[in-house]
């Protein structure tokens, strides 16, 4: 699975490198300035990307990447237009999915 980058905050259950890369605002956008994101965008004020370096380990072991996005960043992927295939998964237990994401 690709690990995304982000600037939003860790939440508690988090691990950094295993769900996001957690990394500062400045540092985010310098790696836009440096063209070493394939995809970005802003949602609520942080950032979310996914990085070339991150896509690339992947190809070279014959693999595909997965990506997991929420429904703010499937809306931008498909505004920029990249090629991709969607897989939606819902929830078991929607009232636990929004405690998980709400801490």
């Amino acid at each position: 699975m690709a690990v995304s980058h982000t600037t939003r905050p860790k939440r508690e259950n988090e691990e950094n490198g295993k769900h996001y890369h957690f990394i500062t605002k400045e540092q985010f956008l310098n790696d836009i300035l440096k063209n070493q994101l394939h995809q970005w965008f802003e949602v609520d004020g942080y950032y979310f990307g996914m990085h070339k370096d991150t896509l690339k380990t992947i190809y070279a072991k014959n693999k595909i990447p997965i990506i997991i996005m929420g429904a703010k960043a499937v809306e931008e992927s498909r505004r920029l237009c990249l090629k991709s295939y969607e897989i939606c998964i819902i929830p078991a237990n929607i009232d636990d999915y929004k405690k998980k994401i709400s801490t």
